[in-house]
């Protein structure tokens, strides 16, 4: 059976390493003591796209990063929502909002935490939102547009 390693492991492995063991120790030790969960495609696919969102933030991939950044700042976010006669929002519209329609334009490396945003927008139009990706950040425009 191949499994993930959550966590090190003494004299078996390190962290994000897949090791192809018997069932017996994975099922009875590993997986039950949260040390590993099975390697499924699935499991593999999501570990694979945080090993590289965190070598990005710790900056091994300099240049992967400027090229990521680039493309984030050229991008324009639209969201919809109902809105009052006036122009003003029924829900605010937060972090996690954003976050969604940017995984829905292929940004899935983002994290709600990446998000700049001091407090719900409650009003359509454009905004201007700060998005970091390790230390440096990029800024996105923000449309907001009624239902």
């Amino acid at each position: 059976m191949k499994v993930l390693l959550l966590k090190d492991v003494k004299q078996f492995g390190k962290r994000g390493d897949i090791k192809d063991i018997s069932d017996g120790y994975a099922r009875n030790f590993l997986i039950p003591k949260g040390l590993a969960i099975p390697a499924t495609d699935a499991t593999l696919k999501t570990h694979a796209v945080q090993v590289r969102s965190q070598e990005m933030k710790s900056g091994k991939r300099e240049a992967e990063r400027a090229a990521y950044l680039e493309r984030l700042a050229s991008t324009t976010v639209t969201i919809a929502r109902k809105t009052s006669p006036a122009g003003a929002l029924y829900e605010g519209v937060g972090a996690k909002d954003v976050l969604v329609a940017l995984h829905a334009q292929e940004f899935r490396e983002l994290e709600v935490g990446d998000i700049s945003i001091e407090h719900a927008i409650k009003h359509t139009g454009k905004h201007e939102i700060a998005v970091y990706v390790g230390n440096t950040s990029a800024h996105i425009s923000l449309t907001i547009a009624s239902l």
